[in-house]
């Protein structure tokens, strides 16, 4: 597959655990589904009212309903959206089965939201720096985001906004912009000029991109696979990726911990990195049969560990995070966790009857330590910079290379 198409695949992919939405929806059916999810969420979900009180949820539907009159149907999509954000779980969403959006991949980098991936049509903008949507500057428009992404962490807006300002429901229902049939972005270039373009949304399935690809390929990019390994013969470091809680069908993981042992055993690395920073979770346990290993495989123990984290480390991969801090005693490197460490998870779904909207909810609790409120915290801080991206220098990675 051609670099350019693969790098926009892996970004689009990453907006699947987050929102999705329909254009197709009535005010009279959403109302009525609101009712029904808030009765259901109380019902179904273990602890809904851990971050918010159960009154304020229930007079946040009340004025909803009383405004809707005066609302066209995405600003009660997006009211919903907020509501259903005051729960502060990132695994009880809302999908309302949007085909379509405005086809820019943004990322947010510590100095500025930038398109990572855009239309052939204009390709001065791969790798340009938003400034503004419409007349909104970028700063408000991903304050007002903030409200719909059902996180608690600093990072895991970070990771969650870049999906919604490419939505042309949200955008049009936080009226950033007046109808959901066009925006206006602004960018500065690379060449420091100010660029503003017109984009129409289009259907997911379309294509014709322009992406921004590093001078060089990163380690962490250079295999999709939801779990690798490569030992570095010159510098004696082995670097574990885990980019999915989830087993390979015809590479079961015990065979892939089998391999990882000889090669410890074998060419005995004096360091083991694990990259988490782009694993959205699924399930702990797949990886824990290595985390033990650092346990009980003589050849593992007293070796230096790092585990390189950051906003896009949710759900189990911070299970995983945590018990590597605990057990491997290893490093944390990166950003904090886009996922919370005491959270909400294991997630079930539902169907609301009259929108086919679906409810996925959580179904228990994990308290890995009740003295943090937030994510994982690393030990040492790596900022996401953009000319960083650009050149393909991997700070997180370099610094548990030669540290």
């Amino acid at each position: 597959m051609n670099p350019k198409k693969l790098l926009l695949l892996f970004l689009f992919i990453s907006i699947t655990p987050f929102f999705s939405f329909s254009q197709k929806l009535n005010k009279a059916d959403l109302l009525s589904d609101i009712d029904s999810y808030a009765r259901q969420i109380e019902k179904k979900h273990p602890n809904p009212f851990n971050w918010v009180s159960k009154e304020v949820f229930y007079k946040s539907i009340d004025s909803l309903k009383k405004n809707s009159a005066s609302l066209n149907v995405d600003q009660i999509i997006v009211g919903f959206l907020k509501i259903n954000s005051l729960l502060k779980d990132e695994h009880t969403t809302l999908n309302l089965h949007l085909k379509t959006y405005y086809p820019i991949s943004f990322f947010w980098f510590d100095d500025g939201m930038a398109a990572l991936a855009v239309l052939s049509d204009y390709p001065e903008i791969a790798g340009a720096k938003l400034i503004a949507i419409n007349d909104t500057p970028i700063d408000s428009a991903t304050f007002l985001c903030r409200n719909l992404a059902a996180v608690n962490t600093t990072t895991g807006y970070k990771a969650k906004i870049p999906f919604l300002i490419n939505n042309p429901v949200v955008l049009h229902g936080l009226g950033i912009t007046p109808n959901a049939d066009e925006v206006f972005y602004t960018f500065i270039t690379q060449k420091t000029d100010t660029v503003k373009i017109k984009i129409l949304p289009i259907d997911q399935s379309q294509g014709g991109y322009e992406s921004l690809l590093p001078e060089k390929q990163t380690l962490r990019n250079s295999n999709r696979a939801n779990y690798w390994y490569k030992f570095d013969e010159a510098k004696k470091f082995l670097y574990v990726n885990y980019s999915k809680c989830e087993e390979i069908t015809d590479f079961p993981f015990k065979d892939f911990l089998e391999s990882f042992k000889k090669t410890v055993e074998t060419k005995n690395p004096e360091r083991i990195i694990i990259d988490l920073r782009g694993n959205g979770g699924g399930n702990s346990w797949v990886f824990r049969p290595l985390i033990s290993s650092f346990a009980t495989l003589p050849q593992l123990k007293n070796k230096k560990v790092f585990t390189l984290i950051g906003r896009r480390t949710f759900s189990a991969a911070v299970v995983n995070a945590f018990l590597l801090k605990t057990t491997a005693n290893s490093i944390m490197v990166g950003e904090e966790t886009g996922g919370k460490l005491n959270h909400a998870g294991s997630y079930s779904s539902f169907t609301l009857k009259k929108t086919g909207i679906t409810v996925n909810y959580s179904t228990r609790d994990y308290y890995l330590d009740t003295t943090q409120k937030g994510g994982i915290i690393p030990d040492v801080l790596i900022n996401n910079i953009l000319d960083d991206y650009r050149k393909g220098i991997d700070r997180a990675l370099e610094y548990a290379i030669e540290n």
